[in-house]
């Protein structure tokens, strides 16, 4: 049953109950307290005022004393809850007592008085422990948990917080199990231990969601947006947001209806969409007030740091200039980070301020953060024309970032390792590209013919700001390649927005691309920009444009043709400079042909055209792929790579590889859990592999004649050299199976054994050259 009804048809009964007063009040207060856990606080208030006007006895006229100062708390009148809270302490004994420590004690924690909080928690305790109440001794230790977390005391709040727990589990009430659960979700997400904490939010949402109390659910729900933000996984996190604001706590509380906006403003952050950001921390702070000052510094920093990348220097001067002295260690290195964005904006130098950053992060142990400054303390350095300097630094900032995947849930690692911090690491690291020995490609791995003019073909394309349309199987690295043109061209510096084209409903095309204004639509609660303007003055990737929709199609053909866009509900046009990649499964013009994919759409993405070779085409290519990947791996774990052996290489070399590189990177770290020792065998990719499929071999011959065909027409690769690649990779691949013995590998070619020994020396040499 509804929590309101059952409450309110408690009080009508108690009402009409004229027999035994005691009774009466003893259920008002019992339907107060319910109603404050669901969240109702009007209906909570006017059941105080019913029981406190015909209140004869004095410990229930304290009890509803007591019910109505948690209101006042969690209203957001702090003052007013204090000083009734105080009186009652005052005055009162038993229960009431109790519960006005327990709203003392909440009341300093919204002020950012911790170490009140602490003592008022102790004297909770000391009261529950007194009447022998071991429900409020649990919610004592919780609460005295919660408290540690926010002055930082991580080791403490867990210990609080495993006592609270170990205290409710016995109770037949599950109120402080579930609280303890979920703040200790909350201290495994400070400690980015993500997986654990995602796990123990479900966990806390299930049980709060089974006791009906609203405002630590909506709570919940927005801590695990949270989590999914700080994750890179924008998308659950705003469902969570939307989650916590339709369970409709945040109507009646300010604390409650804050979080949201907060989380809101990060989302909007992550998302370079600075102009909602900024609109959601101002609201933040409106709804904060007086209420919880340390939030409120958070909403200051969210506004700061958006004003300054939205262009707004003095409106992040203003907001800085609000902070309080004295921080708390965490919202200090973020004060520093938001100084460095507004240096930045200003055209001066933020060396000092990222630098500072850099120390209280180490200081602190706290690597998200500290990852946030290496990024800043990097870009500061490529400002001041320090270009190795700033390198080396986001090389660091880099690995540390790396370091922390061991931690993040699997389903989350993809939008981990796209998040906006890891993106500009990457492309201030890739900044080496551009030194006078000519572009290099680290992550591009392969000596093939096929990569070299992939390779060319990039650096003659980077620098110019053609659209390039980027054509390749699945798993062959066509978002990589984006990446890379990206990084090497002059838009390096501006922003990287990728946007998925077969996940676009028609609803919502105009919206994403171009968009709209708050109140364009029902949903419309904020401004939001599209992502051609997040993209201005950067690099667009339209990934799998062949899923594209007509819908899709029309407006990206307007978008590209006029150069300007319109947002939804807006009167006035933009101009945007964007540079559009875009990439295909398919080719585009077989589509074209099936009238399935507009013809002047193809001609404004195809300026220039890049075709990725599968991996069973560039056969050369996998030893040093593998060991590539390998290492990679090796790397985010923190251990040393393992090794092929020769008959565990010769094995992949025998597969066709449908995946391509996503495919080999998968079957390696597969069979590293397999392996014995430091090499990966025949065994151990055995347990993965099983048997080969020999129909797919053929198919793929299918392919790569066809392939073949392609590169000599488009790619412009001289008919010579790959023949000469074909064969050298067909001689490898024979000497591989007759294990060296250069007869049998003359009979399986067909050969005669003087001419294949002459290109065994040949082409073993040249292995040898490349490798030096």
């Amino acid at each position: 049953m509804d929590n309101r009804h059952y409450a309110l048809g408690v009080v009508r009964r108690t009402s009409e109950d004229q027999a035994d007063p005691v009774a009466q009040h003893a259920g008002i207060v019992a339907a107060g307290k319910r109603l404050l856990d669901a969240g109702a606080l009007r209906e909570a208030e006017a059941v105080v005022a019913l029981g406190l006007a015909s209140a004869v006895d004095e410990t229930l006229r304290f009890a509803l004393d007591a019910l109505g100062a948690e209101i006042l708390y969690q209203r957001g009148q702090l003052d007013a809850a204090e000083q009734l809270a105080t009186e009652i302490v005052g005055a009162a004994d038993g229960r009431a007592r109790l519960e006005a420590r327990q709203t003392l004690a909440k009341v300093a924690l919204a002020k950012g008085d911790f170490d009140q909080a602490l003592s008022h928690y102790t004297d909770y305790r000391e009261d529950a422990e007194a009447l022998n109440d071991a429900l409020h001794v649990a919610l004592a230790w919780g609460g005295k948990g919660v408290a540690h977390i926010r002055t930082g005391d991580l080791n403490a709040a867990r210990a609080a917080l495993e006592h609270a727990r170990t205290l409710a589990l016995p109770l037949e009430e599950a109120k402080p199990l579930a609280l303890a659960a979920q703040n200790l979700a909350v201290l495994s997400h400070l400690e980015h231990d993500w997986a654990s904490a995602a796990d123990a939010y479900a966990l806390a949402l299930d049980a709060l969601g089974r006791l009906g109390n609203r405002a630590s659910l909506v709570r919940a729900a927005y801590n695990l947006g949270e989590l999914y933000e700080s994750l890179g996984d924008l998308p659950a996190a705003r469902r969570l947001c939307n989650m916590g604001d339709a369970l409709g706590g945040g109507a009646e509380t300010p604390s409650a209806r804050a979080e949201g906006l907060l989380l809101r403003g990060r989302i909007a952050l992550s998302e370079e969409s600075w102009a909602e950001a900024q609109l959601s921390f101002d609201a933040a702070w409106d709804a904060l007030g007086v209420l919880d000052p340390e939030r409120g510094v958070a909403a200051l920093l969210g506004g700061a740091e958006a004003a300054a990348r939205q262009g707004s220097p003095a409106r992040a001067e203003k907001l800085l200039a609000t902070l309080p002295k004295t921080l708390l260690p965490r919202r200090r290195i973020e004060a520093e980070l938001a100084r460095a964005s507004w240096a930045r904006a200003k055209g001066q130098d933020g060396r000092a301020s990222a630098e500072r950053a850099v120390t209280l992060s180490r200081e602190l142990g706290d690597p998200c953060l500290e990852v946030a400054a290496a990024l800043a303390s990097a870009r500061a350095l490529a400002d001041a024309g320090l270009r190795s300097d700033a390198r080396a630094e986001a090389s660091r900032g880099l690995a540390l970032d790396r370091s922390l995947e061991p931690k993040v849930p699997e389903a989350s690692m993809e939008a981990f390792r796209k998040r906006v911090v890891r993106r500009r690491l990457e492309t201030l690291v890739s900044g080496r590209a551009r030194s006078a020995t000519g572009p290099r490609h680290p992550t591009l791995v392969g000596r093939s013919p096929a990569m070299q003019a992939l390779r060319e073909r990039m650096g003659r394309f980077a620098q110019s700001s053609c659209a390039v349309l980027i054509e390749g199987e699945s798993g062959t690295g066509k978002e990589l390649v984006a990446m890379e043109l990206h990084a090497l061209s002059p838009r390096a510096e501006g922003s990287f927005v990728h946007i998925d084209c077969a996940s676009i409903s028609d609803g919502l095309v105009e919206s994403t691309l171009f968009g709209h204004e708050r109140g364009a639509f029902t949903d419309a609660v904020t401004a939001h920009q599209g992502c051609f303007e997040r993209a201005h003055r950067g690099t667009l990737l339209l990934d799998a444009i062949d899923e594209a929709s007509p819908r899709l199609q029309a407006a990206l053909l307007r978008a590209l043709g006029e150069g300007q866009l319109r947002r939804v509900g807006a009167g006035q046009a933009r101009h945007v400079d964007v540079r559009v990649l875009a990439t295909t499964r398919r080719p585009l013009r077989t589509l074209v042909d099936a009238s399935e994919f507009r013809e002047d759409l193809l001609y404004r993405l195809e300026a220039a055209h890049l075709i990725l070779p599968p991996l069973r085409a560039r056969p050369l290519d996998l030893p040093l792929l593998a060991e590539h990947l390998l290492a990679r791996g090796a790397e985010t774990l923190g251990i040393k790579p393992l090794l092929l052996t020769h008959e565990a290489l010769r094995e992949l070399g025998r597969r066709s590889w449908p995946g391509n590189v996503r495919e080999l990177d998968n079957t390696l770290r597969a069979a590293a859990l397999f392996a014995e020792g430091d090499h990966i065998d025949p065994a151990a990719l055995g347990a993965v592999l099983g048997a080969h499929d020999s129909s797919t071999r053929a198919g793929a011959a299918i392919d790569e004649r066809d392939l073949c065909y392609r590169w000599l027409r488009e790619e412009g690769l001289p008919l010579r050299v790959l023949k000469k690649e074909i064969e050298r990779a067909c001689v490898m691949r024979a000497m591989d199976e007759s294990e060296g013995t250069i007869s049998k590998a003359a009979a399986l070619l067909g050969m005669k054994r003087p001419r294949l020994s002459q290109l065994v020396s040949e082409y073993r040499r040249e292995t040898e050259g490349e490798g030096s």
